[in-house]
């Protein structure tokens, strides 16, 4: 995992969160996520969670964390699941990474720029440029870097 260029992301159950890691899931190898967080969506936290094999999973809600704390014990992940804003803030903070914003309040929160009011094709090849691969959408058109 040494080459390996590690992403935490911020909102990762948004749609841009979804889409992020819809992209690095094309390029098995490259990325590996250090942290996944998200507000309160359990369930989906869970599968991206399965699927990314994380250190770290955070929620805001205390009942959230909860929940996916039993279901990452009761999976055998050796994830672990962290609550609230500072823990949030301390994971995206405690590691020298890219860290994918997802989600438009953490985005007003961390940065000037958000995606709220662009298109499907503009945030992923906002995604792609940071993450430096090429995506593509459909069969056609390729965006990125």
């Amino acid at each position: 995992m040494g080459n390996m260029r590690r992403l935490t992301i911020l909102g990762s159950t948004g749609s841009v969160g979804v889409n992020t890691l819809d992209v690095i899931a094309l390029h098995p190898g490259r990325f590996e996520i250090v942290a996944l967080t998200a507000r309160s969506q359990t369930q989906l936290l869970f599968e991206q969670c399965l699927k990314f094999q994380p250190r770290f999973a955070v929620v805001l809600e205390p009942s959230s964390a909860e929940d996916l704390r039993r279901r990452v014990r009761q999976a055998g992940l050796s994830c672990e699941v962290l609550c609230g804003l500072e823990a949030l803030e301390e994971v995206a903070a405690a590691f020298d990474m890219p860290v994918v914003i997802g989600d438009s309040a953490l985005a007003r929160r961390s940065v000037t720029a958000w995606f709220e009011d662009q298109s499907f094709e503009q945030v992923l090849s906002t995604i792609c440029a940071v993450l430096g691969v090429e995506c593509s959408i459909g069969d056609t058109a390729e965006v990125g870097t």
